[in-house]
């Protein structure tokens, strides 16, 4: 009966790791795909980001007067 209980206990064991093991992947392969997509935007969007982000720090903000102007506003950044 020790034996079964020792058994039972050592698989529980077995499945805790697992599971954790499988939280500890999925958070490095979304780690991972996250930081590709860093890779992938272009340098020259990025400082045009980076300008647009210091300029609503400085509350120089852009005030659009229907969602149409919004929308080509983005288009040409």
């Amino acid at each position: 009966m020790q034996t079964l209980a020792r058994q039972q206990t050592a698989h529980r064991e077995l499945f805790r790791r697992q599971a954790k093991l499988e939280r500890e992947v999925e958070f490095l392969k979304e780690a991972m795909r996250l930081e590709r997509e860093d890779l992938s935007i272009l340098p020259s969007a990025l400082s045009r980001w980076e300008r647009i982000s210091h300029a609503l720090d400085d509350e120089k903000g852009r005030a659009f007067s229907s969602l149409s102007e919004m929308r080509s506003w983005l288009r040409n950044l």
